[in-house]
């Protein structure tokens, strides 16, 4: 069977998502004391514990909060494979339009309900047999094996016989369906859906017939006149007689495990009908190849598009949009971003804009501590990921280029008990974003330097800012420390009420502001002038 992928278009295009650098990790020692690890863009000295409690999430994803979102996305689908899927962000324009395609399909209710009961009854089908591995008698395996099997060919049927009656925007989804349908044409198919048949039907077939008499239990094979169950009600239990209550067929194979009387059952049939159970035994040994690989694999890969699909409903279900981005040259411009994550857990959320031409490298915000400045560029952060996702994204429109390298830099207050003081480690962090956040690259930077004095931290801002730019990389900077904004860089400014201290949490195209936050803590603490004013007047 040839590559088939609802993620990737083609094998190559899934090999290439599967190199990410910030997946990697590398431990190494400098000197005899200083020991580091790098985990994707970030160095760490060794031996923090949130090195231990994070060791699987990459930078950017902590960062911006989109591992949180992965939290409530793929809750209770731990064991499915998606989130390697999620953290696979290096994707081309053409894997990204794919996906958008698959996504915008299921959005429709009709191919919603063909898909995703497809893939709920393979898996039920992979469970049944499961199930028949523990089973503690040959007769019992086979027969799960067989349910399951047949329950699996019958989704089958079913997806092509509904599939043909609909229009699928989706190459994806258009081209499983023909694999399927080319699939159930093969005479591997077909013969052995035709041998499960005829086994489940020389098993439906057996009758027999118990009767049971001072404690003694007669297996007849086949149905006998009379009824049994109203002759002998008087040994078993007493009740009064209801002629009008049928008697009860009974089913072996309904549960894991046969009891005693069940085995016992089983045997005698067994010797009475050895060619049907002879034709389930073969019948179970054809399951082997069940299901396809590549069915099996598109069963785990909707719930990619299925479980964001859930989150994104129930954003929008509160006036919350969701908009598909479309790719640009170079251009950034995006209408009423918020921040998902923080959408996912408080009512209240302010959306906000973003507009950058090809030319322009990035954004220095500045303003008041508290006000939206790093909500802000996580907001922006994960719009980027999830449109290099293929997925579609927390704002009204969205139009931005697809990014080759995800990076960021937040500053940690946990991280002043560094080895070798926290600037040497805040460098040192910095150090693997610098080396590969080359063109096409974001970098998100959130308070940089802020372990050392203004004026210093000014000089190294100013530097990392040139050094990423300069070699090609779009920079979105959150800093209360800039002397000026570099070349090609934009100024924003998160909002005050005018006269007061009042955040409104919007960001918008403005002068740098490095003194909101000094005069909000002058007003906090009464040592504005009129303050200061009045307690010299009162020899205070």
């Amino acid at each position: 069977m040839r590559f088939h992928s609802i993620l990737f278009p083609s094998a190559a295009q899934q090999a290439k998502a599967g190199n990410c650098p910030w997946l990697s990790f590398r431990a190494r020692r400098i000197g005899a004391e200083e020991r580091y690890i790098t985990r994707g863009n970030k160095t760490f000295p060794a031996g923090k514990n949130h090195l231990t409690n994070t060791q699987q999430t990459p930078a950017f994803f902590a960062d911006t909060g989109l591992a949180s979102i992965l939290d409530e996305v793929l809750a209770g689908r731990e064991k499915n494979p998606l989130r390697n899927v999620y953290y696979a962000l290096s994707i081309d324009a053409d894997t990204v339009y794919y996906r958008q395609n698959v996504m915008r399909a299921l959005e429709q209710e009709k191919l919603y309900a063909l898909f995703l009961p497809f893939c709920r009854a393979v898996e039920g089908a992979l469970c049944t047999m499961a199930d028949g591995r523990k089973a503690h008698t040959p007769a019992q395996a086979d027969a799960y094996a067989v349910n399951g099997a047949l329950a699996y060919c019958d989704a089958v049927r079913e997806l092509l016989k509904d599939a043909g009656e609909l229009d699928i925007p989706s190459d994806g989804l258009c081209a499983f369906v023909d694999a399927v349908r080319a699939y159930a044409q093969t005479s591997r198919f077909t013969q052995a859906e035709t041998l499960l048949r005829r086994a489940q039907d020389e098993i439906e077939a057996m009758t027999f017939t118990l009767r049971i008499r001072n404690g003694m239990v007669l297996v007849a094979p086949g149905r006998q006149d009379g009824d049994f169950i109203r002759d002998t009600r008087g040994d078993l239990i007493r009740v009064e007689d209801c002629a009008e209550t049928p008697p009860r067929d009974i089913r072996l194979f309904s549960e894991l495990a046969l009891n005693p009387l069940g085995m016992r059952i089983a045997d005698v049939l067994q010797t009475r009908y050895p060619g049907a159970f002879a034709l389930l035994h073969k019948a179970a040994g054809a399951t082997d190849g069940i299901p396809e690989p590549f069915i099996r694999i598109f069963a785990q890969e909707i719930y990619f598009y299925d479980s964001f699909l859930s989150t994104v409903s129930a954003l929008r279900a509160r006036g919350l949009p969701f908009a598909y981005p479309a790719l640009s040259g170079g251009a950034v411009r995006l209408s009423g971003a918020y921040d998902m994550d923080l959408a996912l857990r408080q009512d209240k959320i302010v959306r906000n804009d973003c507009s950058l031409s090809a030319d322009e490298r990035g954004i220095i915000v500045t303003g008041a501590n508290h006000s939206g400045k790093t909500t802000y560029i996580r907001a922006v952060g994960q719009i980027t990921a999830l449109a290099a996702l293929g997925l579609p994204v927390p704002c009204e429109y969205a139009e931005l280029p697809l990014f080759t390298g995800f990076f960021s830099h937040f500053s940690d207050a946990e991280e002043g008990a560094a080895q070798q003081g926290r600037l040497k480690e805040e460098l040192l962090q910095l150090k693997p974003i610098l080396k590969q956040a080359g063109t096409g690259g974001l970098v998100l930077l959130n308070e940089m330097f802020s372990s050392t004095t203004a004026q210093d931290a000014q000089v190294l801002a100013t530097q990392v800012i040139g050094g990423l730019i300069g070699g090609g990389a779009r920079v979105l900077c959150v800093t209360h420390n800039i002397g000026h904004v570099p070349g090609r860089m934009v100024s924003m400014a998160a909002q005050v009420v005018p006269g007061s201290h009042k955040r409104l949490y919007t960001v918008v195209r403005a002068p740098v502001e490095i003194h909101a936050h000094v005069d909000a803590l002058i007003e906090k603490h009464g040592l504005t002038y009129g303050n200061i004013r009045e307690r010299i007047g009162h020899d205070v």
